[in-house]
């Protein structure tokens, strides 16, 4: 029972399946005997999770037959496959070529490679060598042992495995969060908001040299490296505060619009070389480099190719000499403050508006860009809008699957196509969503946002960072949150509590759920990690039992990535033990929904954005958190919940988690 859900226990001998027609009488049988009779009214679905049963037994009277009975009936039923649903396809030189001739056979729904003469029961069979075997109508793959490869039949778009890193997270509680972190001379500009209304800081974003007065005009002035001076820099103070929220990397901005870079640059003059601090020895990207390989952060620059309003505006570079200096600079980072983990380039820049040069081709500099950073550091994952690549999706905008343009990881500048849910190219969606200070008090959802630190304004509480995590992350996208040090080269004290206060409550709140559906055999085989996904299909409602008198907040789904992104619309009920099914989660309706009794109408589109008036997105994706839309007091009656395919890419369906969670804070609600 604690290895599949299609059994409850009862007593150590006694057990009542829920789907296999076997009804075990209350007298105690042996262990052997109730086994063989269960297995004998199961499909090969049941059997496994029988199997499983048999593994978990403790009994030391009849341990031995137990494991010979199931090693058995595992052999038979799962590897030898004496059905019709294996069939040999044949001796093949590798799994990628069973792979292939699974995508060709119209029936095949996983395939197994055996790499060498060892079969899983530890016997020598040389005519098994290479053997690939083509699985039908099962929903598993009959693989469990280290000689042999095998998958279910993939023919839709996945990530790469570097995408699925981002998406993932070091922590896997806290998942794809990361921190955005603008540091800079707007940081130490005291005049700022006389001259940005909106609090961002921005910097020589006039054609003035270091003017300090309302003469500048409108913008933001170029500020004079002089300004430059944390008088208590610790890039470590930085680290370990984003190690407590739980985020996998920062995001510094390197080098900001304006062109000042946080490094003694050879390829400019306007860096911190040129500032009073430390004498003008001061390297900051080494200190948060280092401070970042030793508390293992992720380290990810801000510094795009096409913004630098100084050389521009004041020093007015020439096309090739700043294409020559952009590229260089990414160089510099590259080689001496890595290993980058990602570049976060901002900005179409279809305009030069003092960002490059007129003259410059930005499709010929970009791709020199790119091909510095594949050749340099082709793990390096880079963010950048449709028109440049890269490996994840612009910050708004598009979904997570496109129809034509260029693979992840390239160097191909080809127009990212449109959004299709039949597309050929996976690519994460990302949201800076969040930002520390933001709206007149510095704790509201509307603008102005400043990105960097505004020391005459307040700062979020730990629950809207929470929320935001929520909406983000819990939607399955990569959330970034933008927090920034203050005048001291630290993070305030008070930002960093609340920083540690959401991680706490996220590690506390989806570490153990209430309740979780396992997938079939999930620890009687655990080195085959697809195991724990939840196979289906979309017209077969998915059950999960809640002990009685657990109180629940949210409903986590995840889809198993490596089978693609296929669930398009769903909806979760849920019921007392007396009670019918009602709604907890409903579905997303299509835009035109009238609400109407008569009507229901719901999205079938595969989107990262709501549709029409809903409040959320219609995907399940790599992660979604759904906050009950019943009291949380009444979920204590809650004896089922039953998670509804409402349409899919495919009739089969794979689910990584359906598990509740119960709010686990450490404020006052």
């Amino acid at each position: 029972s604690r290895t599949c859900n299609w059994i409850t226990p009862s007593r150590r001998h006694r057990c009542r399946p829920l789907q296999a027609a076997v009804h075990v009488r209350s007298k105690a049988i042996s262990q052997h005997s109730f086994l063989s009779e269960m297995a004998a009214h199961c499909s090969l679905l049941h059997s496994m999770t029988f199997i499983a049963l048999a593994r978990s037994f403790v009994d030391t009277t009849s341990a031995a037959p137990i494991q010979e009975w199931s090693t058995q009936m595992f052999n038979t039923t799962i590897l030898h496959g004496e059905g019709s649903y294996k069939t040999s396809a044949g001796v093949m030189d590798s799994a990628d070529d069973c792979d292939a001739a699974c995508k060709k056979n119209s029936t095949c729904v996983a395939w197994t490679w055996q790499s060498s003469e060892k079969r899983c029961t530890g016997e020598i069979n040389r005519q098994q060598t290479q053997q690939c075997w083509i699985v039908h109508d099962a929903p598993i793959s009959p693989t469990h042992c280290i000689d042999h490869v095998s998958a279910f039949k993939q023919t839709m778009p996945v990530p790469t495995q570097r995408q699925l890193q981002l998406m993932t997270g070091n922590d896997p509680v806290v998942g794809g969060f990361s921190q955005f972190m603008h540091f800079g001379i707007p940081t130490f500009w005291i005049e700022g908001d006389k001259f940005d209304p909106n609090g961002t800081y921005h910097n020589c974003v006039s054609n003035a040299d270091y003017c300090d007065d309302e003469s500048c005009g409108a913008y933001a002035p170029c500020l004079s490296p002089k300004l430059f001076n944390p008088t208590n820099f610790s890039a470590e103070q930085w680290v370990v505060a984003a190690k407590q929220l739980g985020v996998q990397e920062i995001c510094l901005t390197a080098q900001h619009e304006g062109g000042f870079a946080l490094w003694p640059s050879n390829y400019t003059k306007y860096s911190v070389a040129a500032s009073d601090w430390r004498n003008g020895t001061g390297d900051p990207l080494r200190e948060f480099a280092d401070a970042c390989n030793k508390h293992g952060v992720g380290i990810c620059y801000y510094l795009h190719p096409l913004c630098d309003h100084y050389s521009v505006m004041v020093q007015n570079v020439s096309a090739e000499k700043f294409s020559e200096q952009q590229v260089g600079k990414i160089r510099e980072v590259l080689t001496h403050y890595g290993p980058v983990n990602r570049f976060w380039f901002d900005g179409k820049g279809k305009t030069p508006a003092g960002r490059y040069p007129p003259a410059l081709d930005r499709q010929t500099h970009f791709q020199k860009v790119l091909d510095e950073i594949r050749e340099l550091s082709p793990s390096t994952l880079v963010t950048g809008y449709r028109e440049y690549g890269g490996d994840i999706a612009s910050s708004y905008g598009s979904l997570n699957v496109f129809d034509s343009g260029p693979l992840p990881n390239s160097t191909n500048l080809t127009q990212v196509g449109l959004p299709n849910i039949n597309g050929d190219r996976f690519f994460p969606l990302e949201q800076v969503g969040i930002c520390m200070q933001e709206g007149p008090d510095g704790n509201s959802n509307v603008s102005p946002t400043y990105w960097f630190y505004h020391p005459l304004k307040g700062h979020a509480n730990a629950s809207r960072i929470f929320d935001g995590w929520l909406h983000l992350v819990g939607h399955g996208e990569v959330g970034m949150v933008n927090i920034a040090p203050g005048r001291t080269g630290q993070l305030p004290a008070p930002i960093v509590d609340v920083m540690t206060s959401v991680g706490r409550a996220i590690r506390d709140t989806f570490t153990t759920p209430i309740a979780r559906k396992l997938g079939c055999c999930d620890a009687c085989l655990r080195h085959s990690t697809w195991l724990d996904t939840i196979v289906s299909n979309c017209s077969t409602p998915i059950v999960l039992q809640i002990p009685l008198g657990s109180m629940f907040d949210y409903v986590q789904t995840q889809e198993d990535f490596s089978m693609s992104q296929r669930i398009m619309n769903y909806s979760i009920d849920y019921r007392t033990v007396s009670g019918p099914w009602a709604t907890l989660v409903s579905p997303v309706w299509a835009s035109h929904h009238t609400h109407a009794d008569d009507v229901v109408t719901v999205s079938e589109d595969l989107r990262d954005r709501p549709a029409g008036a809903d409040a959320r997105d219609s995907h399940v994706g790599f992660r979604r958190i759904d906050t009950v839309e019943i009291p949380v007091a009444s979920t204590a009656h809650v004896s089922e919940l039953r998670f509804n395919c409402i349409t899919a890419k495919s009739e089969r369906i794979y689910l990584k988690e359906f598990a509740v969670y119960r709010k686990t804070v450490p404020w006052a609600e």
